[in-house]
């Protein structure tokens, strides 16, 4: 039967006027008493349900303070639930009769919520003292939130219907919170009906007791928990049919028609089959209910209309299924409490809050086992729901715009809204199918004993749906499932529901998930008073920043909750804007710079970059796995914190340093509360004109006390690195040097350069090559090795490229000159070589002998008259204006080559426009026999690089030498002996790292000027054979051995200053021997013209020296000694392939075509022309 514990009049218009006097007096016995019971099964006791844990902590106990009129207050309890952090909902017969207009400050009605687990009361004794601590005046209490106590004053109440509509009929209600409950967890609506039994969580704050004696323990102010199942979806109507087995029962309300979900309290230890259903009563019908233990025999029972009787103990089971291990009903004080349905997704959803229930009948206790409690359903009351949750989450649209553009926000699905889909697959959002409403009469599903709902029998059904507007309430029973703590100023005592209505509230934009057109900025509405408008609605905001694009705070700015989600998101908080987030900050990613004021409960940093010269106002910033930086990323600057900060293990400080002619600044983080530090601390290598130099010092942070300290000082260098020291609240980091010799491997180069510098540093030269270390201590990573290698006399290397390129000139000159010999050439004869590369890039690698030449093939030879014994040669090649870059290539290669910590792509020290080359070789000659000859020369060359060029090279070269020529029919034996010397004159540049320095640091453009010098030896032998196997066809070996020795005398260098360098003197010896074939085909026209092919394919080995190692030191540190070598290919291929025509026997001309393969970068190609003439 419904409880209630108002005058039973007002049940009675519930009944048929078929009831009988009787019965009706033990039905109005059964419901005299206190209303529904949290109540839980005996095993588990009071004190086994008290949530301890406080696992449902978004679960609250309201506290209705209510002026009666009369100069007494009374006070009502209910149970609510979050569904956001300002929001709660619950039922609205708790508002005892006060309508949605009635609270607010200054009004003399007020609200609260407590969501302590075991004590809510110290919250509420507080919240309705004054400063004097006098209570029960309506004008006098704190009606504020106390969140220190977990009490949140309600500011404003929406109802379904404004107490306008009976009871039970939606009893919704929505109250909202001056402060946001930050911490406290929220709870999801189910919008969709459920359509079979589903388990259940209940938990509330009501009256306490077991299930076999009811709800005595009275309200103790503690939160319980239980389980249930939700047995069914119908109508009170429904109810009643199913009971006494009526069809269309009506209670003559369209209240009653509304959907409820019901559960009922199982009984754990009931004797099966102790309750039927039969003929007991003489009505004739076999529809009554009787349940066999006593002390029910002898008792009239209860009926309906005359056709049946029911007379029922705790041992009834109204809805089928047992008692589950901790199954409760509901308590007086639960009234609102939510059914939570918990095992249909991740998280518990509420379907529905409570609004009443049925005793078991006469000697039933209230609250005890065989008790029904029913709900009102979300669901029915969806768009109501949305329309006027006074909660907006927001975001901000794709692209730039300013937080006071309404068109830059839209209004996103609300995270607790959720619904199930047609597979049965529960999802955040929103039904599609639109919203069933207050007078929906499906879906239904249960059963009433033995009865299905509605396939057996169903109440009265299909009365229109009511509209959310004003009306009289009338005739439906007070429920008393709201609590009660008494009257002001002595007594205790229950309130009555006033009849009185008032309008509806009304609601504005926002008004649902995807709604435009507002600015996110708390408002807290026009207190106690709803308008046609939106101007007296309640809204908050929590902002989600999820987009691309760049949100500026362009005005002062209050809202709950702050996200930043998107990578490419930004907030730019612009210098004198606050924006002030109650609840906290949540930066995930993106970016956000506060040049304003951000204030926050806290701040938490899970990801992104925060920058900034403003301040952030919270209690902690907690930077979980984020970067901070005061300024900009780029630039440096002051951040406050007014609270405290803690870094994680994961976070990162972000250090900026800035120096000019003014002065040295660095980022700084001023923290006025306590820091514990841990994590990274990242120092830019520089920052305009100021760089991170060895020793300096810098104050990063500043608070009242730190903990810890950074576990990781990084600073972006191969060679430099930071040690944080931690003084009281002054947070130092100090650059410090690694040593430079041991970051590369044994035997390296740029160690022994390496080695030299450490010596230095430690050894107390550093100020004197402060602008070499400078340059040093400034290198990227991905520059160490090159900037290294700059500081090295490495244009030595191209000296001993251009003495090995003169070699090979005057090989190749003197070996075609004896093969002209052989061939019988007579006179004077000149020759032109124009190489793809200068043979200059010979040199890296190469060995220091000559190698490769044009024809040399041992030809038949014709006497030669004695006349023309004596003859006489020029050669000579050249190129001008040519491309440097390909000219000069061989003369560095690639750096990998001389250091394996070298990068691996290219590099060119020497960097110009364009190089000139030229030589002269100039020889005279004389048969001795028809089969030898012995000659002499003199060679000279001229090299330069244009002047524009970064590292000017230049080389001028004269030699003399003596050589001879033996050959038979179809053998030949050549030899020759030379002398060379050799002028240099070279610069070497520094790297250009003019934005790096102050202006009086600068050494742009500076080059290290010298003269270097070389001498050199050179002496080889070079034979082959041939024989005839076809006419005019050509075969035959040949082999080589050339000795070179070359002595490089030590030079300084002078311009640079601190960069000039002593080079010592080096001295390189090469034994080259060469072995191959060659092979020529001769062919005379039938005017007697000849034509000659020929190629020649040989492999040369080096025996002398396959290193070169140049010593060197600053000559400012002349003690601090270094080398850089280099590995000389000790093994290539050489090929080359000619075409001869002799027009007359005083005219020819020769084309010849060659390279040395294999050889890696140092593969060259050349291209030779000469012509003959005999005088």
């Amino acid at each position: 039967m419904p409880k209630s514990n108002s005058n039973a009049s007002l049940f009675r218009n519930r009944l048929n006027a078929g009831v009988s006097g009787v019965a009706l007096a033990l039905i109005v016995s059964s419901i005299a008493g206190p209303a529904n019971a949290l109540v839980v099964r005996d095993d588990v006791g009071v004190d086994g349900a008290v949530d301890t844990t406080n696992i449902w902590g978004g679960v609250g106990q309201m506290f209705n303070r209510r002026d009666n009129g009369d100069g007494t207050i009374s006070t009502f309890l209910c149970t609510g639930q979050l569904i956001n952090p300002r929001t709660v909902v619950f039922a609205q017969h708790c508002t005892s009769g006060v309508m949605d207009e009635g609270y607010g400050p200054g009004l003399t009605n007020h609200m609260g919520f407590s969501f302590n687990p075991t004590d809510t009361f110290t919250g509420f004794d507080d919240w309705r003292r004054d400063e004097f601590g006098v209570i029960n005046d309506p004008l006098t209490g704190v009606w504020e939130s106390l969140p220190d106590q977990d009490f949140y004053n309600v500011l404003q109440v929406q109802s379904v219907f404004n107490v306008a509509e009976p009871f039970p009929g939606g009893d919704v209600v929505m109250a909202s919170f001056d402060t946001p409950a930050a911490g406290l967890p929220t709870y999801g609506m189910l919008f969709s009906p459920l359509t079979a039994p589903t388990h259940a969580t209940v938990v509330g704050y009501g009256t306490n007791g077991v299930g076999s004696t009811g709800d005595i323990g009275g309200i103790d102010f503690k939160r319980r928990v239980g389980e249930n199942m939700i047995d069914g979806l119908f109508s009170q109507n429904d109810f009643v049919a199913g009971v006494f087995n009526v069809p269309g029962a009506d209670f003559a309300d369209p209240s009653a028609e509304q959907l409820l979900y019901h559960v009922d309290f199982d009984r754990p230890d009931r004797t099966p089959g102790d309750c039927a259903r039969g003929e007991f009563f003489g009505f004739g019908f076999g529809n009554d209910i009787v349940c066999n233990t006593p002390p029910f025999a002898g008792f009239q029972p209860l009926t309906w209309d005359n056709t049946s009787a029911i007379l029922t103990n705790d041992q009834i089971d109204w809805y089928p299924g047992d008692a589950l291990p901790n199954e409760a009903g509901t308590a007086g004080g639960d009234s609102g409490s939510a059914l939570f349905a918990d095992q249909i997704y991740s998280r518990p959803l509420i379907t529905g809050v409570l609004s009443g229930g049925w005793v078991t009948g006469f000697f039933g206790v209230n609250g005890g086992y065989g008790d029904v409690s029913y709900y009102n359903p979300l669901f029915l009351f969806r768009d109501w729901l949305v329309q006027n949750n006074p909660y907006v989450y927001a975001s901000a649209r794709h692209g730039n715009g300013n937080w006071s553009d309404p068109s830059h926000w839209v209004q996103n699905m609300d995270p607790n809204y959720f619904y199930i889909d047609k597979f049965g697959r529960v999802r955040n959002g929103l039904p599609a199918q639109p919203e069933p409403g207050y007078g929906a009469d499906r879906p239904k599903f249960g059963t009433v004993f033995d009865l299905d709902i509605p396939t057996d029998v169903e109440g009265q059904t299909g009365a229109a749906p009511a509209a959310p507007a004003a009306s009289a309430a009338s005739g439906l029973a007070t429920a008393s499932d709201i609590g009660v703590l008494g009257s002001a100023p002595q007594s205790w005592s229950a309130g009555g529901h006033s009849s009185s209505s008032g309008p509806t509230a009304s609601v504005g934009a926002p008004t649902g998930p995807g709604s435009r057109n507002f600015v996110p900025n708390n408002d807290y509405g026009t207190y106690g008073t709803w308008t046609s408008s939106a101007d007296g609605t309640a809204r908050f905001y929590d902002v989600t920043l999820n987009n691309f694009g760049r949100t500026r705070v362009d005005m002062d700015v209050e809202i709950d909750n702050l996200t930043v989600s998107g990578f490419f998101s930004t907030l730019d908080v612009l210098a004198g804007k606050n924006l002030n987030a109650l609840i906290a900050v949540d930066q995930n990613r993106g970016f956000v710079n506060v040049d304003g004021t951000v204030s926050a409960r806290e701040y938490m940093l899970w990801g992104g970059v925060l920058t900034g010269d403003g301040t952030i106002n919270t209690q902690t910033l907690y930077n979980v796995k984020g970067a901070m930086s005061a300024g900009g990323v780029l630039s440096t600057g002051e951040l406050t914190i007014n609270g405290d900060y803690v870094q994680s293990s994961h976070g990162t400080l972000l250090i900026n340093i800035r120096g000019d002619r003014r002065g040295v600044s660095n980022d700084h983080i001023q923290v006025n509360g306590d820091a514990s530090l841990a994590g990274y601390a990242l120092t830019t290598l520089n920052n305009g004109s100021r760089i991170l130099r060895w020793q300096d010092t810098f104050n990063v942070l500043s608070a009242n006390n730190v903990i810890g300290n950074f576990d990781h000082v990084i600073v972006p260098s191969p060679v430099l690195y930071g040690v944080s020291t931690v003084n009281g609240g002054e947070v130092d980091i100090q650059i410090k040097a690694r040593r430079i010799g041991s970051l590369f491997g044994a035997g390296s180069s740029l160690s022994s350069l390496g080695s030299a510098l450490d010596k230095i540093r430690w050894g107390g030269g550093y100020s004197s090559l402060s602008n070499v270390f400078t340059l040093v201590d400034s290198s990227s990573f991905d520059n160490f090795a090159t900037r290294l290698f700059s500081l090295t006399p490495q244009s030595a290397f191209s000296q001993a490229g251009l003495v090995t390129g003169f070699n090979n000139t005057f090989v190749q000159h003197l070996t075609a000159r004896n093969a002209e010999l052989r061939a019988g050439v007579r006179g004077v004869s000149y020759s032109g070589l124009r190489s793809a590369f200068a043979n200059a890039e010979r040199a890296s690698g190469a060995p220091i002998a000559a190698s490769g030449a044009d024809n040399a093939f041992s030809q038949h030879t014709r006497a030669a008259p004695e006349e023309n014994r004596l003859g006489m040669f020029i050669s000579s090649r050249g190129f001008y204006n040519a491309d440097t870059h390909s000219l000069t290539a061989g003369a560095f290669q690639n750096l990998s080559r001389l250091d394996p910590m070298l990068p691996s792509a290219s590099y060119d020290p020497i960097i110009g426009d364009t190089t000139n080359y030229g030589d002269l070789t100039i020889g005279a000659d004389y048969r001795l026999t028809d089969t030898m000859a012995v000659g002499v020369s003199m060679s000279t060359t001229k090299f330069d690089l244009a002047s524009n060029a970064a590292s000017p090279l230049s080389s001028s070269s004269v030699g003399l030498s003596a050589y001879a020529t033996k050959y038979g029919r179809n053998w030949y034996v050549d030899g020759y002996y030379s002398v060379s010397q050799h002028e240099f004159t070279a610069a070497r540049s520094t790297l250009d790292i003019a934005e790096e320095l102050s202006p009086f640091e600068r050494f742009n453009g500076a080059q290290a000027q010298s003269a270097p010098s070389a001498r050199q030896t050179l002496a080889g032998v070079r034979s082959g054979y041939t024989f005839e196997p076809l006419k005019g066809l050509l075969i035959g070996p040949m082999a080589s051995l050339i000795y070179s020795n070359t002595e490089f005398g030590s030079y300084t260098e002078n311009g640079a200053g601190q960069f000039d360098l002593i080079v010592g003197e080096r001295n390189l010896t090469s034994i080259a021997t060469s072995a191959g074939a060659s092979i020529q085909y001769n062919h005379v026209t039938s005017r007697g013209k000849l034509i000659s092919a020929f190629s020649e394919f040989s492999v040369s080995h080096e025996l002398g020296d396959t290193r070169e190692v140049i010593p060197a030191a600053f000559a400012l540190a002349p003690d601090a000694q270094f080398e850089i070598d280099r590995l000389l290919d000790p093994t290539w291929y050489s090929a080359s392939a000619g075409l001869t025509f002799a027009a007359s026997d005083k005219l020819s001309t020769s084309v010849v075509v060659g390279a040395d393969l294999d050889r890696g970068p140092l593969s060259q190609y050349y291209t030779s022309m000469r012509f003959n003439f005999r005088f």
